[in-house]
């Protein structure tokens, strides 16, 4: 996790990590797959709960305070071509 939160931090500045608003998270996970299936969804292991736990925990500090801010959750999984990657959103909100 402290790669991922180390990761994460150097796209969000600090004044983002104190943040004690509500917050929406969208997270795009892709994995890799074969070229004939990919754009399909990925209906495979890791579950997007866990997905979702693991990211926004990552996040709590550096993205946003703490994660019970999340009052809206997408997740979201694809097949596709290279290396597995999550493209993470967050939204602040008023």
């Amino acid at each position: 996790m402290n790669k991922w939160r180390r990761e994460a931090s150097q796209h969000f500045s600090d004044e983002m990590g104190r943040f004690r608003g509500a917050v929406s998270v969208s997270l795009d996970c892709f994995f890799q797959s074969l070229r004939s299936r990919m754009g399909t969804h990925y209906t495979n292991k890791p579950d997007c709960d866990n997905i979702s736990k693991f990211v926004c925990d990552c996040l709590s500090g550096v993205a946003f305070r703490d994660d019970k801010q999340v009052v809206n959750l997408s997740v979201r999984k694809f097949r596709a071509c290279g290396s597995d990657c999550v493209k993470v959103t967050v939204k602040y909100l008023k």
